[in-house]
C-alpha cells in the first residue's frame, strides 16, 4: 500500500489496528494482569507504544542497517 501512494488514512488506522491485535493476541491474560498492574492502562501504553515506534521510523534522524 505504501508504494502505491495508497497509505491513506483508512490504511493507516487498519495497520495500526493489526499490529494493536497481533500484541494483545500473543498476550497470555496473565501477561495482560501482569502489565495492567505493571503501567496501569496497558491498552493506553501499547497504543502510545506504537505511535512510538511509527514515529521513530518516520524520522529522517533514523539509521537504517542493510545487510
Amino acid at each position: 500500500m505504501k508504494n502505491k501512494n495508497a497509505f491513506d488514512a483508512a490504511a493507516q488506522k487498519e495497520a495500526f489496528n493489526r499490529t494493536y491485535n497481533a500484541v494483545m493476541d500473543i498476550l497470555s491474560v496473565d501477561a495482560i494482569n501482569f502489565l495492567n498492574n505493571a503501567v496501569g492502562d496497558l491498552d493506553a501504553y501499547i497504543k502510545k507504544t506504537i505511535e512510538a515506534e511509527v514515529n521513530m521510523n518516520k524520522s529522517p534522524d533514523r539509521i537504517i542497517i542493510q545487510e
